[in-house]
C-alpha cells in the first residue's frame, strides 16, 4: 500500500495512484460500491483529502476532530465521524476511515511492514511502521499542543510518550474494510480494525483501567486537531 514519489504526478497521476492502492489493499478487489477519497493538490507536496491536510515532504498529515470522552473505560484514541463506537473513544476525527488510511500512505506508512493484532485484546505487541502523533487545541487564545498519549490515564496514571505503529487494519471475509464497517482509526486496546495502534497494548488484561487525563485534556465538546508523522526507523 505504498505510494511512492507522487508529488511530481500531479491529479492525473494521483488518481491512478489512489485507484491502484483500492485494488491492491490486502491483495483483494476493492469493496463493493468504494469510490476512491478525492484529492486535492493545495501546493508543491501539500494535499487536501476532505478535511484531512497532507504533507508529503515532511511525511506528516493534520485531522481536525473533537473530544467526545473523557471518562473510562476508553479503547480508541479516535474514531471516523459518527462511528458507533465513540462511547469508548476519546476523540471524533473528521474523516472516513479510507480518508484517513489513504493521507496514512501518501505520508510513507506501508502495511507490508505490519503485524497487526489477530483479535481483540490480543496480548502479542504489534508491528508496523512507528508515527508520532501530537494533538492540538486552542486555549484562551492560544494553541496548545501536547503528545496524544498526554491525554490518556492507565490505571489513574500518566503515560509516557507511547510507541504507536501503522498497521492499516485489514479486511474481513465478505471483503468489508474493518476500519470503516467498525468505525475506528487509532486504538490502543489491539484491535484488528485500527489503522494505528499502540505498539505494546493498554490495559490489555485490565479492562476499563485507562480514561481521559482530565487535568490536562480540554472539554468534550473542544475541536482539536491530531498530527501524525512518520517516524524513521
Amino acid at each position: 500500500m505504498s505510494v511512492e514519489g507522487f508529488g511530481s504526478k500531479g491529479l492525473g497521476g494521483l488518481f491512478i495512484l489512489v485507484l491502484g492502492w483500492a485494488f491492491a489493499c490486502s491483495a483483494q478487489a476493492a469493496p463493493p460500491g468504494f469510490r476512491p477519497p478525492p484529492v486535492e493538490q493545495m501546493g508543491p507536496d501539500q494535499f487536501r483529502i476532505g478535511k484531512i491536510q497532507v504533507d508529503k515532504a515532511h511525511q506528516r498529515m493534520v485531522v481536525p476532530g473533537v473530544v467526545i470522552r473523557l471518562e473510562g473505560p476508553l479503547e480508541f484514541l479516535g474514531v471516523t465521524r459518527g462511528s458507533d463506537r465513540g462511547y469508548e473513544a476519546l476523540l471524533e476525527l473528521d474523516a472516513s476511515a479510507f480518508e484517513f488510511n489513504l493521507g496514512c500512505i501518501m505520508i510513507g506508512l506501508d502495511d507490508k511492514n505490519a503485524k497487526p493484532s489477530r483479535f481483540h485484546f490480543d496480548p502479542d505487541p504489534v508491528m508496523g511502521d512507528a508515527v508520532s502523533m501530537r494533538v492540538g487545541w486552542v486555549n484562551g487564545g492560544k494553541t496548545v499542543e501536547v503528545d496524544a498519549s498526554q491525554l490518556l490515564l492507565l490505571e489513574g496514571k500518566r503515560i509516557d510518550a507511547a510507541a504507536w505503529r501503522y498497521t492499516g487494519s485489514s479486511f474481513n471475509a465478505n471483503n468489508l474494510y474493518l476500519a470503516e464497517l467498525d468505525g475506528v482509526l487509532i486504538g490502543f486496546a489491539h484491535d484488528p480494525s485500527s489503522i494505528i495502534e499502540h505498539a505494546q497494548g493498554l490495559a490489555i488484561g485490565n479492562y476499563g483501567g485507562v480514561m481521559g487525563n482530565t487535568e490536562l485534556a480540554p472539554p468534550i465538546g473542544t475541536p482539536v486537531y491530531i498530527s501524525i508523522t512518520r517516524i524513521e526507523q
